[in-house]
């Protein structure tokens, strides 16, 4: 039953507890055939992923034949190589993936904002989206810290933002790390 996942979910592994979630979901809307139908999904999210990295690349101004090589690249040889494939590790390492890749482009479009309500708008939502990174999977811990203090940084640097909304920022920023990781001892 799903109270019974969310259970088991919350005593599998620390801090790991939507990846059983989403697992279940997945198998859920699986048709007969649930390993064909969740290696399909597999398929589908990591070319998602690659795409929304591309357009990382390309809202970073690299140039097109840059992204064309990384994107088949990324295609054919995956960082994951063969892990990516394995069922289990489709909802830890692929779907954590998209929402660290939706997190980053909220960040990219900080960069790209010269309004603090829009600029506070997208941080609040890169932080939605790197709860559901943390919680899937936690492996972006301290690079997602690393890119939000480098981008408000930029933005200081810009006088796009106060020292006040930079120490704000990263405040809260650091908090959310903080307080996961006590979470994950704890579990």
């Amino acid at each position: 039953s799903f109270s019974e996942l969310v259970h088991h979910s919350f005593n599998w592994d620390a801090a790991r507890d939507l990846h059983l979630i989403w697992q279940k979901f997945f198998i859920l809307i699986s048709s007969g055939d649930k390993i064909s139908s969740i290696h399909f999904y597999q398929v589908i999210f990591y070319i998602i992923n690659v795409i929304l990295f591309c357009y990382i690349l390309k809202q970073l101004q690299f140039n097109n034949e840059i992204i064309l090589i990384i994107s088949v690249a990324s295609l054919f040889f995956p960082a994951y190589s063969e892990v990516v494939l394995w069922i289990h590790a489709f909802t830890m390492v692929v779907v954590s993936t998209l929402f660290f890749l939706i997190f980053a482009i909220f960040q990219v479009l900080i960069l790209k904002k010269k309004n603090k309500k829009k600029i506070l708008k997208f941080n609040i939502l890169s932080i939605i989206f790197l709860l559901l990174t943390w919680f899937t999977y936690e492996q972006s811990i301290f690079v997602a810290f690393l890119i939000a203090l480098i981008v408000n940084y930029i933005n200081l640097k810009k006088k796009i933002i106060t020292k006040k909304f930079f120490n704000i920022c990263i405040f809260a920023y650091g908090l959310l790390v903080l307080v996961f990781s006590i979470y994950k001892l704890s579990s």
